[in-house]
C-alpha cells in the first residue's frame, strides 16, 4: 500500500469516527425527541445524501474501478496516481455506506424515512443492481420461516448457494434479527413475505472455506456469524480414549427426545418475557463498553459492528441458557429472569468469541481492496506484559518494527481508552493480559 493510500485511509476513518461521535453528541444532547429524529434524519437525508451523491458523480468522471489498483490482475498498467486515486475514492465509498448503514440501525427508532439495505443504498447511489433472491426464501417460506443448516464443508454451501445466482446473504442478514424476508416468486408471478423469518446455521471449514462464503471483512455477512478458530495440534490423538455401549445415533436421539419435551413445553406455554436484573444491565453495559473500546482502538471502526452483534448474541445466550434452566428447575412464568451463573457464562463465551472474530477478521480481504492486512497496534497492545515501563514497550516496539514516536502514541491512546492503566510514573498495568495469566 502507498504512503498517499495510507494517509488518506486514516483520513477517512478519522472523519467517519468524528462524524459518529459527532452525530451521538447532537442526538444524546437534545431536548426532545422531535431534536433528536431531526438530526439522525439530516444526517440521513442532507450530510450522508449529498455526500454520496458527489461521490457517485465523482466515480463517474474519474472512471474508477478496482482493476485499476488490483495486484492480482495480470498486465496491470495503471499509473499509480490513477491507481491510488482509484482506491481512495473507492474506500471513501465503502465508508459512506458503511456510515449510512450504522447510522440507521444505530437509530431506527429515530428514523422518519423507509430503511435501505446496503444493497439498496449501492443501487439509489451507484446504480449497482439489486440481486435476485436465493434459493433460501423459498425454503424458508415452505417451512413456515424455520430453518436449520448443518455443513461439515463451509465452500460446498457457498457454491450451492451462488450456483443459483442469488444473494442469499441478504436472506442470512436479515434471518439473523428476524426481519421480514421478501422476495419475488416467478412460478406464482407474486410476491412474498416471511414474517419473523428463523434461521441457525452451523458451518464448519477451512480460512479458505470461510472466505468463499464470506467474501470480504466488510460484508455484512461476517458480523451475523460466531466464529470459532481451532489451532492445530501436531500431536496424534488416541481416538480410542473413550467408548461408550451406544452409538452416536442413539445418543443424540435421546438428546433430541429429551430437548423435544421442553420445545413442546415452550411452544405450547405463554409467551415469556425475559429480563436482566438491574445489577446485570449495569454490568453488561459496562462490558461492552469496554470492549467497543478496546477494539474501536485497535481495529478501527469497520470492526465496531461485529463488537455490537455480540452485545445482542450474549443476550440471545442469557435467553437461550435461561430456558434450558427449566429442564432444572421446572420453572416457567410470564417472566424469565435471567440466572445470575448464566449471566457470567455468556459474558464469559463471548469474550472469547470477540477474540476469534477478530482473528477471523484479519484474514478475510477488504471488499475490493487488497486483502491481507496487518494491525501493527494490536499486535503491540497483545504483546505488552501484565506490568511494564517505557523501557520495556519501547523493546516491544523494536520487536515489531514500530517506531519509538508511534509506540508512544499507542500507549497515550490505550491509557486515554482505559485499555491498560497507568498507576504511576513510569508504570503501566496491562488488565488483559493478566487476565490471560
Amino acid at each position: 500500500m502507498t504512503y498517499k493510500r495510507e494517509y488518506y485511509r486514516m483520513i477517512i476513518e478519522n472523519e467517519a469516527t468524528r462524524f459518529l461521535n459527532e452525530l451521538h453528541s447532537y442526538i444524546t444532547e437534545s431536548i426532545n425527541d422531535k431534536a433528536r429524529v431531526f438530526h439522525v434524519n439530516y444526517a440521513l437525508t442532507r450530510t450522508l445524501n449529498q455526500k454520496l451523491l458527489d461521490l457517485a458523480i465523482e466515480l463517474q468522471k474519474r472512471a474508477c474501478s478496482a482493476d485499476d489498483f488490483l495486484p492480482m490482475k495480470s498486465g496491470n498498467n495503471t499509473p499509480v496516481a490513477k491507481a491510488d486515486d482509484s482506491y481512495i475514492l473507492l474506500y471513501l465509498k465503502h465508508q459512506l455506506v458503511r456510515l449510512h448503514m450504522e447510522v440507521q440501525e444505530a437509530y431506527a427508532q429515530l428514523q422518519s424515512t423507509p430503511f435501505l439495505a446496503e444493497e439498496e443504498v449501492c443501487h439509489k447511489y451507484f446504480n449497482e443492481p439489486v440481486p435476485n433472491p436465493s434459493t433460501i426464501e423459498p425454503v424458508l417460506s415452505d417451512n413456515e420461516g424455520r430453518g436449520l443448516i448443518f455443513e461439515t464443508e463451509g465452500d460446498t454451501l457457498a457454491q450451492a448457494f451462488k450456483s443459483d445466482y442469488g444473494n442469499y446473504s441478504d436472506g442470512f442478514r436479515k434471518a439473523f434479527h428476524h426481519e421480514t424476508i421478501s422476495y419475488y416468486r416467478r412460478t406464482d408471478q407474486e410476491y412474498v413475505d416471511i414474517e419473523s423469518p428463523c434461521l441457525s446455521a452451523v458451518l464448519s471449514g477451512t480460512p479458505k472455506q470461510v472466505a468463499a462464503l464470506i467474501p470480504n471483512a466488510e460484508n455484512g455477512l461476517f458480523i451475523r456469524f460466531l466464529f470459532y478458530y481451532m489451532n492445530v495440534k501436531p500431536t496424534w490423538k488416541n481416538v480410542f480414549a473413550h467408548q461408550s455401549g451406544e452409538g452416536l445415533d442413539t445418543h443424540f436421539e435421546n438428546l433430541g427426545e429429551e430437548f423435544y419435551h421442553l420445545y413442546k413445553h415452550l411452544r405450547d406455554g405463554p409467551e415469556i418475557r425475559f429480563i436482566l436484573s438491574e445489577e446485570q444491565q449495569t454490568h453488561f453495559n459496562k462490558f461492552f463498553s469496554q470492549v467497543q473500546a478496546k477494539y474501536l482502538s485497535i481495529k478501527g471502526i469497520d470492526y465496531m459492528a461485529t463488537v455490537r452483534r455480540l452485545g445482542l448474541v450474549a443476550f440471545r445466550i442469557c435467553m437461550v441458557l435461561s430456558a434450558l434452566r427449566i429442564m432444572e428447575t421446572g420453572e416457567c412464568g410470564e417472566t424469565l429472569l435471567c440466572d445470575k451463573q448464566d449471566f457470567e457464562t455468556a459474558l464469559a463465551i463471548v469474550s472469547i468469541l470477540v477474540k476469534h472474530s477478530s482473528r477471523v477478521f484479519s484474514e478475510l480481504p477488504l471488499d475490493a481492496l487488497p486483502p491481507g492486512r496487518k494491525n501493527r497496534k494490536e499486535r503491540f497492545l497483545e504483546s505488552l506484559p501484565g506490568i511494564f515501563n517505557r523501557q520495556k514497550y519501547l523493546d516491544v516496539a523494536r520487536k515489531l518494527s514500530v517506531p519509538e514516536k508511534t509506540a508512544e502514541g499507542y500507549i497515550t491512546d490505550f491509557c486515554r481508552k482505559n485499555l491498560i492503566h497507568r498507576e504511576h510514573h513510569d508504570n503501566y498495568l496491562n488488565p488483559a493480559a493478566q487476565e490471560q495469566k
